[in-house]
């Protein structure tokens, strides 16, 4: 698996540039975060399970707020309108908003349905009964790439074309600090990753009943 090292050595930037008196590895290195920032939220807007993380809670008698992991940014929302991103053994648990705990009085408690998301920690409703084991998927930050020790390219390097091109393009339009110019760079990074989405998560079409009946 590529490094961020790895990723700047073979950029054209650095083709352009091979003394780095232009750009240095550390300039490339902030441009490919910001690729990495961006992409990760364009993952969680399109809530792809790319970039999905998962946990646990083990449930305590009584207790019905338990914290989030580090890095948490959102919930994972499930594959369809039936399911959610987070479960108890075959059920989903189905989000609600805090205020909704104002429907259950201190001594309702049982198996949790619901959960809430509020300052870093998960609330689950009703307040648990017994010991769980609750599972859940959630999108995280992502780390910031390092040079130190050279970070690996996340999600496995799928987007490293897109962010090495992504790094490429911002370093040569430095000089022009141009808003539309950086506006087509991250248009660009945006399209090159959902081609590779989308290629990744195929959809075929679904047959009208109506020409159904006419291919018989």
């Amino acid at each position: 698996m590529a490094t961020i090292q790895d990723v700047i050595d073979a950029s054209i930037a650095r083709y352009q540039d091979p003394d780095e008196t232009l750009w240095p590895d550390a300039e490339l290195l902030a441009y490919a975060n910001k690729a990495v920032s961006y992409l990760n939220q364009l993952l969680i807007q399109r809530n792809d399970p790319l970039g999905l993380s998962s946990d646990t809670i083990t449930t305590v008698d009584g207790t019905e707020t338990y914290d989030l992991p580090s890095g948490f940014i959102a919930m994972y929302r499930g594959k369809g309108c039936d399911q959610s991103g987070m479960w108890l053994d075959s059920t989903f648990l189905w989000p609600v908003r805090e205020t909704e705990k104002a429907n259950y009085y201190d001594a309702d408690e049982g198996e949790p349905k619901y959960y809430y998301i509020i300052d870093g920690y998960i609330g689950l409703l009703p307040v648990p009964d017994d010991e769980y084991t609750i599972n859940y998927r959630y999108f995280a930050a992502q780390d910031a790439l390092e040079l130190s020790t050279p970070s690996t390219m996340p999600w496995g390097g799928v987007f490293d074309e897109a962010i090495s091109m992504f790094m490429t393009s911002l370093a040569n339009a430095r000089g022009e600090m141009d808003v539309s110019m950086i506006t087509q760079v991250y248009a660009e990074l945006e399209r090159s990753a959902l081609a590779v989405v989308s290629a990744r998560t195929p959809v075929r079409l679904r047959m009208n009943p109506r020409m159904k009946k006419r291919h018989r």
